[in-house]
């Protein structure tokens, strides 16, 4: 006796497939345009805007059943069609990152495809003072506040502020020398910086007149090395900025109050 199977047993679930993405890696600061390509699938990232086309079949034609994620990042789709998906990529962290794509009504696509976020970066300024207190400005691309870590030689930079394309952080006192800027985000280590230690960038302060006085007075800052712009020049007393700042005089002398 011959026993027909349930109509349930009989179906067949075409699952979308990732052969494919592109491009393979972008910024991570974000809207990267990718292009993912498969039987049902998915592609890859690059640029501060990136974005990512998708290429394959079975997706269907509503965004709402569309879900593309970068490991634990979703991605916001802006276009499908049963072959194609568009992908506008924001900030990821530097790094592999696992892409994935679901078609709600079907499940997940299988495949294969890391979207990659280059570790890119560069610093200014280059040198400063033996003294440290430089204020290093790195822009680059796949920075996470309260994950990036800078070394500085041997030494931490002390971190400021973080966004996804800046880094902003505070050098140690070092003896005069060339050192290593080492950037980390997670696991992933950047490419290499330098940073230059030297005696020409120290500010020297020789005298302070006067050197007593009551609330509101007016004081002499004499030395070298202050630069010309009284907006960049802070005097602390202390370590509390007490002191505005005014004009520079001649011969290397800062005067406030």
């Amino acid at each position: 006796m011959l026993t027909m199977p349930s109509e349930l047993s009989r179906r067949v679930v075409i699952l979308p497939v990732v052969d494919s993405i592109s491009p393979s890696a972008g910024s991570t600061s974000g809207r990267t345009r990718l292009v993912i390509s498969g039987s049902g699938t998915v592609s890859s990232v690059s640029g501060n805007q990136t974005t990512v086309f998708v290429s394959g079949s079975n997706f269907g034609s509503s965004l709402e059943n569309i879900a593309v994620f970068a490991d634990d990042f979703i991605l916001d789709v802006t276009n499908i069609t049963d072959n194609n998906i568009t992908v506008s990529v924001g900030a990821l962290p530097a790094g592999p990152h696992s892409l994935q794509v679901v078609v709600r009504n079907k499940g997940l696509a299988i495949g294969s495809v890391t979207l990659t976020s280059e570790p890119l970066a560069s610093l200014q300024p280059t040198s400063g003072s033996l003294a440290g207190g430089t204020l290093l400005m790195i822009t680059g691309n796949g920075f996470v506040a309260g994950n990036t870590s800078v070394m500085v030689g041997i030494y931490p930079c002390s971190i400021l502020q973080v966004t996804p394309s800046t880094v902003q952080c505070l050098t140690r006192s070092y003896d005069e020398q060339v050192v290593q800027v080492k950037i980390q985000v997670f696991g992933v280590i950047y490419p290499l910086l330098s940073f230059n230690y030297s005696h020409l960038q120290t500010p020297q302060v020789t005298s302070i007149s006067p050197t007593t006085g009551p609330s509101g007075t007016a004081i002499t800052i004499s030395g070298s090395g202050f630069g010309s712009e009284a907006g960049l020049v802070s005097v602390n007393i202390d370590g509390v900025p007490v002191c505005r700042v005014l004009r520079h005089g001649h011969g290397g002398a800062v005067h406030c109050w």
